[in-house]
């Protein structure tokens, strides 16, 4: 997301709030954005592609 930091974490609270009632996926390639998820959302589940390659 290419948002200041204020937005980021606010857009990643309205995916964690909608992720309540929905299932949500998130498709990111930056750490940081991993990184906030899981600080506003500890149990959310990261999957990390790259290491998933055969």
């Amino acid at each position: 997301m290419n948002f200041d930091p204020l937005r980021q974490r606010r857009a990643a609270e309205a995916f964690v709030s909608l992720s309540e009632t929905n299932q949500v996926l998130v498709f990111t390639c930056h750490p940081q954005m991993v990184r906030l998820f899981t600080d506003i959302a500890p149990d959310a589940q990261v999957i990390n592609l790259s290491e998933n390659t055969a």
